[in-house]
């Protein structure tokens, strides 16, 4: 049974109604401007209460999927990738609108991504879809969808994706940045530009190194932790498992760091090594060296790169860069193992030309 009443803050209602236990319960909702308004938000509450299935329908997409996530995700992941799924919370909004979930087809879903396929880069189309696809799932076990209309569409963007140059440096370029900055350490982001390349750390990474981290006797450096510089400017845990691990150093960074140490470190509460630096700050330092458009993330990646023109082994580097496996490491440096080839080849045929 539903009643109206009228409020000095407006018209409220009240349902009366038996819980699936048998139990009699009251729900209220008050401050609507007019009893017309109280009465339609009864009758949505009257569904909700005795068909939250049919209810569940007249959800929109977005508020689906930020329901999923909230649900789903928010609770096991960390804030930075938290942020990335309210991005894409925010995308299926402008990309959808208010339409229900309910409402979309395949054919709709399909022409959405169609558009966007023109003007964005093909990991941009997958962050969307995958969300969305997930949240799609447990609509169909909670019986507020009976089809998946993600099921069969075509993710296929016509934007070129970043270029390899932008992700590599050449060796020249690699070998010089290293020079460059290794003799100008006691500036912030000279020093980081350095100490990413010769150990091929992610950024937070490498903002997250005390020098407690760093055994000298055996020239090691320990990966154990990174820093939040986005959110909590404190501590956290490191990417994954696999991201905890041991980079070899060299006699001569040994050197270097320990020379920075005595003549440049200013003294930090967090005993970092890595200190008053930020992303954009070091990228600008990085651009200028270079010439041309390239990140922090690509001293990473050429790190790699020339370990493998250098002849280390996979696995090895593998490790050192912290991947959860091998294939990761084949994925992403395909390119380097290609212009590899003939020179293995010739390994290849050497061996066999001494039987």
């Amino acid at each position: 049974m539903t009643s109206f009443r009228k409020l000095s803050t407006g018209w409220e209602y009240r349902i009366s109604y038996k819980d699936s236990g048998g139990n009699y319960r009251r729900k209220a909702g008050k401050g609507y401007r007019t009893k017309v308004e109280a009465t339609q938000a009864a009758a949505k509450m009257e569904i909700a209460l005795l068909h939250p299935e049919e209810l569940a329908k007249e959800i929109s997409l977005a508020d689906f999927v930020e329901q999923w996530a909230e649900i789903y995700k928010k609770p096991h992941v960390t804030m930075r990738t938290w942020a990335k799924y309210e991005t894409e919370i925010r995308n299926v909004r402008k990309y959808f609108g208010d339409l229900p979930i309910s409402k979309i087809t395949r054919i709709k879903y399909q022409q959405v991504f169609n558009e966007m396929s023109t003007q964005f880069a093909q990991q941009t189309l997958k962050n969307l879809h995958q969300p969305i696809k997930s949240a799609v799932k447990v609509a169909i076990r909670d019986h507020v969808l009976k089809e998946d209309f993600t099921d069969g569409a075509v993710i296929k963007s016509s934007v070129d994706s970043m270029p390899v140059s932008h992700k590599f440096l050449e060796q020249d370029e690699y070998l010089h940045v290293i020079e460059a900055t290794e003799c100008r350490l006691e500036t912030p982001s000279y020093f980081l530009i350095y100490f990413i390349s010769v150990t091929g750390m992610r950024f937070a990474e490498a903002l997250g190194v005390t020098w407690d981290d760093i055994d000298f006797n055996s020239k090691v450096l320990h990966v154990r932790k990174s820093w939040d510089w986005q959110f909590t400017h404190d501590f956290k845990p490191t990417k994954n498992k696999s991201s905890v691990r041991d980079i070899p150093l060299s006699d001569k960074t040994c050197k270097l760091l320990l020379e920075y140490q005595s003549n440049s470190w200013k003294n930090d509460k967090t005993n970092r090594v890595a200190v008053e630096v930020s992303s954009n700050g070091a990228n600008k330092v990085l651009r200028k060296l270079v010439g041309r458009q390239v990140h922090l993330h690509s001293l990473r990646h050429t790190y790699a790169s020339y370990l493998i023109a250098q002849g280390v082994d996979l696995m090895s580097i593998s490790r050192v860069l912290g991947h959860k496996d091998l294939t990761i490491t084949l994925e992403v440096y395909a390119h380097q193992l290609d212009s590899l080839k003939e020179k293995s080849h010739d390994e290849v045929r050497n061996i066999f030309n001494k039987i």
